[in-house]
């Protein structure tokens, strides 16, 4: 199936094909009952080549998880039938199909990744695939995972898995199969055994039978070998470039000594190149497909600028590295790692400073199917840069990330950032389509939930060419996701700082907000409805589409329809002597002409502080429009005494299904069209 003759090249068996499977399952279904009709209705369809009807079916049938739909909506879109032919929409509906274990989905999958179609080339990925469909006995499948195994094609030869799995597909008269048997008795070859030990970093398929032959290496070393080469092409962050001289391994006592030479990391956007040098590891089988790993890398890593000349220099004082790796999803489940006294001198000395601490520690659990759940920390402990004549830049006390992920798809992960970067933000006008239109939009095949924390502690940054200065106490902020996988999600965010300070020449220190804390939450959200109304929004971006709703009020109307409330928990700012804070909440409704109705309650202090300070600023034309606003705001206030006694204004704020802000019990209309 190569590119050019994707849409036709299938030949003329495809429509016996086609035939044949439809009529298995119309048989099969026809005998379920009329609980599966509509499926069945589907199938009639798309047979006879009523392919419009079958794709409207089909979707219908597929949103609500029906997995031979989904096969059909790939196979549709993989063809151009009934829609157009688009092979990264096909990949995202045989994925679906194939994780809830439809054969024939995951042998089309798997297909896609061997041709690179609509997903990256991947022959380690195609293969599994075709093992997962295989061992469903779906015979093509057991065809491909044979001659996998003769041609060593995104797995390590082996003739005698070959023929098995060719003998299962030929014994069912498969003449493909049947053809590959008879070629193997006819060459009757001996196991063709990979005898390299050190093995340049070569792209996956690339000939590497002109390197230096090292010594026979065994079948866990072979493949090993095999899985970090795949690993190591996934392993550079987005914008940047991994490459490396030779992968040497050795064993010794039960354990694989690992020596990668030459390591350099280019970041493509900062125009800067690492040289690592050579990086060492030991990996410790503790059980199958899971190693125990130890590395050191380099005390001294280079830095190259884009003409290729050392411009800096990076230093590590102490390190520790050790993980549990997982070869099957190449990726580390646990991982505690720690650099110590960290000194970096950047951009010929223009940029230098020292990290006392940097920590990473994850504990991840395999759920299956690819999936894991657990936390993960990045800890960074006096962190200190400098300018060119030695000023003090910045400086951070401590500054961490947590995070912490239920049911997260890493391979689903991956697909979608190297399907981004395969599309490149190509908008193809002839399919009008934008580039988001290809990526799936049911986020609970991505996660179940996460939350993500981050907090700083003891922030200093100074800008010595302007002359200000920002010093903060304090600073937390997260948000977390929850059911992500269900009908409607639960989201919920927080922010606060600490002890604020900004300082400058035309900087009101005064008014600055030294104290902020917010936590909000938003209850029952149609997580994937508002995903695909994006995707349209962004779609009508590209092509507008005449009488189309506008995606605002689909929107709005999702929203009515689920009864999404945002909660505003906690609101408060501190700022000199005025002080305010806000609780309450909104609830979509379809009735309200905004759309929308709440209740809040806003209590403030020095009101009079702040409008003083502003009509104080006569330069400033919009610090005296508010200053009026803020006046006739507290003329409505309610006061009354807090638990500390102090006189606060209270505002009960009321938004009604007619549109109308009350603040106890006033029209705000007419303020608000004085503040326009």
């Amino acid at each position: 199936m190569d590119r050019a003759n994707a849409g036709s090249g299938r030949g003329r068996t495809q429509t016996m094909k086609r035939a044949l499977l439809a009529a298995v399952l119309v048989a099969t279904l026809s005998a379920a009952g009329p609980a599966l009709a509509d499926l069945e209705s589907a199938l009639r369809d798309y047979e006879a080549g009523n392919f419009e009807a079958a794709y409207a079916e089909f979707k219908n049938l597929a949103d609500g998880g029906e997995a031979v739909a989904m096969f059909h909506l790939g196979l549709m879109h993989e063809n151009g039938e009934g829609t157009s032919l688009n092979y990264p929409r096909a990949a995202d509906w045989y994925r679906r199909a194939a994780q809830r274990g439809n054969g024939d989905a995951q042998l089309r999958l798997g297909m896609l990744y061997e041709q690179g179609l609509g997903v990256p080339l991947d022959l380690p990925r195609a293969a599994q695939y075709f093992r997962d469909a295989a061992e469903q006995g779906v015979v093509a499948a057991q065809t491909r995972l044979g001659l996998a195994y003769r041609d060593g094609r995104g797995v390590l030869p082996d003739p005698a898995e070959a023929r098995r799995w060719l003998d299962k597909a030929a014994a069912t008269g498969d003449d493909e199969a049947l053809q590959a048997v008879l070629d193997m008795d006819r060459a009757a070859q001996p196991e063709n055994r990979d005898l390299v030990g050190v093995v340049p970093g070569l792209p996956p398929g690339a000939d590497n039978s002109d390197q230096e032959l090292g010594p026979e290496l065994s079948l866990p070393a072979q493949q090993l070998r095999e899985r970090l080469r795949s690993a190591l092409q996934k392993a550079a962050p987005p914008g940047s470039a991994l490459s490396y001289g030779a992968l040497a391994i050795t064993e010794e006592s039960g354990r694989f000594l690992v020596r990668l030479d030459d390591v350099a990391l280019t970041m493509r956007d900062a125009g800067r190149r690492f040289e690592i040098g050579t990086l060492r590891a030991v990996f410790t089988s503790v059980a199958p497909d899971l190693y125990r790993v130890t590395m050191t890398l380099p005390q001294l890593v280079t830095v190259h600028d884009a003409e290729g000349r050392e411009s800096g220099r990076v230093a590590i004082g102490r390190q520790a590295f050790d993980g549990q790796w997982s070869s099957a999803e190449l990726a580390f489940d646990t991982l505690d790692i720690a650099y110590h006294e960290v000194a970096f001198d950047l951009d010929n000395g223009a940029v230098s400073g020292r990290i006392g601490t940097f920590a990473y520690q994850s504990a991840l659990t395999a759920r299956g199917q690819g999936r894991v759940s657990g936390p993960a920390t990045v800890i960074l402990e006096d962190v200190r840069v400098v300018g060119e004549n030695g000023a003090s830049m910045a400086s951070i006390a401590k500054a961490s990330l947590a995070t912490e992920v239920r049911d997260f798809n890493r391979a689903y992960f991956d697909d979608l950032n190297s399907r981004a970067a395969l599309m490149g933000g190509v908008y193809e006008e002839s399919e009008g389509q934008s580039p988001l239109s290809a990526l799936p939009r049911d986020l609970g095949e991505l996660l179940g939930a996460g939350s993500v924390d981050i907090e700083l502690e003891g922030l200093t940054f100074r800008d010595t060419a302007a002359g200000g200065e920002v010093m903060l106490g304090s600073l937390s902020y997260g948000f977390a996701i929850a059911d992500v996988d269900r009908s409607l999600a639960t989201l919920s965010a927080h922010y606060a700082h600490d002890a604020l300070d900004l300082r400058g020449p035309d900087v009101p220190s005064d008014l600055v907000p030294r104290q902020i804390a917010i936590r909000l939450g938003v209850d029952r959200i149609p997580l994937n409805q508002l995903v695909d109304l994006a995707g349209v929004m962004v779609q009508q971006s590209f092509v507008a589409e005449p009488g189309a709703n506008p995606p605002e009020m689909d929107i709005a109307a999702a929203l009515a329809a689920a009864k999404t409330v945002l909660r505003v928990d906690e609101a408060s700012v501190a700022a000199g002597e005025a002080e305010a804070a806000l609780n309450g909440t909104l609830q979509a409704d379809a009735a309200a002409m905004t759309g929308a109705v709440g209740s809040f309650l806003l209590t403030t202090v020095g009101i009079d502080w702040l409008v003083g300070k502003l009509n104080a600023m006569t330069d400033d034309e919009d610090a005296r429009q508010m200053a009026a606003t803020l006046t006739v705001l507290q003329a409505m206030g309610r006061p009354e005494q807090d638990s500390s006694g102090r006189t606060v204004s209270v505002y009960d704020i009321q938004l009604d299904t007619q549109g109308r802000m009350l603040v106890n019990g006033n029209d705000m209309q007419p303020l608000m069209g004085m503040m326009e």
